[in-house]
């Protein structure tokens, strides 16, 4: 079995196990979106050279005035990749849109800790979605984020 097929198969077999996924959509043969029930989209795009999967999440773009609070934490963030798993946060642009984004061998790993996997990374930007948010946490330092978003 090719390696589009079978992402593709573990992507079904994960959405019909994990009631938190309310649909997956085909973008195309090797990009894919998990829809969960937040609200939040995950899209699940094959690389194409390796076995492994690159995870997006669109967390949100900070407001002109929270743009440097928001930043510093995504910068510290960035330091946890030991602790969380890879997860790295981009901007689309300049003042753009906050990313979230992993990559992950999907195709070697158990469904169970597939779905694990993915589940942690929707829960995290749901953390970061709220983090955007004006005045929550407002006056708080980036490592009260560190602590939610570790593991």
């Amino acid at each position: 079995m090719d390696k589009s097929t079978h992402l593709r198969e573990r992507l079904i077999a994960l959405a019909e196990g994990e009631p938190t996924i309310v649909s997956l959509v085909a973008l195309d043969e090797d990009s894919f979106v998990l829809q969960f029930e937040s609200g939040l989209a995950v899209e699940v795009e094959n690389l194409t050279d390796s076995r492994d999967v690159a995870l997006t999440g669109t967390i949100g773009t900070p407001n002109a005035s929270e743009r440097l609070r928001v930043y510093e934490a995504a910068l510290i963030y960035g330091l946890l990749w030991r602790d969380n798993g890879g997860v790295r946060m981009a901007l689309t642009e300049q003042q753009g849109v906050l990313v979230q984004l992993a990559e992950l061998p999907a195709l070697d790993m158990t469904l169970g800790d597939l779905t694990a996997v993915v589940k942690n990374f929707a829960d995290k930007a749901l953390i970061w979605r709220g983090f955007l948010e004006p005045g929550v946490a407002h006056g708080s330092s980036p490592g009260l984020l560190e602590q939610e978003l570790r593991a």
